[in-house]
């Protein structure tokens, strides 16, 4: 159990990206938080997700992770929007392209803690569909390997969270990141996302731009819980598998 659950809390570090680059602001339906393909998901539906976690948090505190950056966030309705959103979009990928469903789905008792919320909680259970979807996305699409400007996306989004030293050159922070498998695959899933945004209708309410998928690196003190802007195709390069 110990072994499955590390396993788990690894994947959460090959967490997609999704933010506004094809995401233009519209005049959205009052009550509406998104509307993707025709898929609505509205304020109160955000709401009810984000009090249920704080409600049930309260009932039944879940252990905290460990203190400092590497905390796990509280909820809030903006993280609760990116989920949903990235989620639905990351679906509609793996239907399009028949992946296989995974062979165990992460059970949310697993991620729970590091999710600072109660497996029982909407929110953790969304969570846990995401880290299906977006692993099968990894295991089904070719590697990618990121330039320079993706690269740095990437830890710009880190040092917004307090991941990691700011003011680094790019030698620095490759050197830093070693192979880069974490931020490969997130730029990855990003670059399928971003390609999905194109085909569909989407919108999203101006209070929740700009918007960015959940992402997660390991860190020796925990799993950090970060936000990522769209990282475009023009940041990475194709490498063979």
């Amino acid at each position: 159990m110990a072994a499955m659950r590390a396993r788990r809390l690894a994947s959460i570090a090959v967490v997609a990206c999704l933010g506004l680059g094809v995401l233009t602001g519209c005049q959205v339906e009052s009550g509406k938080a998104a509307i993707i393909g025709g898929t609505s998901f509205t304020d109160d539906q955000v709401t009810e997700i984000y009090e249920g976690a704080q409600q049930a948090s309260a009932a039944e505190p879940t252990p905290s992770a460990s203190p400092g950056p590497a905390a796990a966030p509280l909820v809030s309705r903006q993280k609760v929007v990116d989920l949903l959103v990235s989620l639905e979009l990351g679906r509609r990928i793996v239907e399009e392209k028949k992946f296989p469903a995974p062979e165990q789905a992460t059970n949310p008792e697993e991620i729970a803690a590091a999710l600072g919320a109660p497996p029982q909680s909407e929110y953790v259970k969304l969570w846990a569909a995401w880290l299906d979807v977006q692993n099968t996305i990894v295991e089904h699409t070719p590697r990618v390997g990121l330039t320079d400007e993706g690269i740095m996306q990437v830890y710009e989004a880190l040092v917004r969270s307090n991941a990691i030293q700011g003011g680094m050159n790019i030698t620095q922070v490759r050197e830093a990141f070693g192979a880069a498998i974490f931020a490969e695959a997130a730029t990855l899933v990003s670059t399928s996302l971003g390609a999905e945004v194109e085909k569909v209708d989407a919108e999203i309410n101006p209070k929740y731009q700009p918007l960015g998928a959940p992402l997660a690196v390991n860190t020796q003190q925990g799993p950090v819980f970060y936000s990522l802007p769209y990282v475009s195709s023009d940041m990475v390069t194709d490498v063979s598998l």
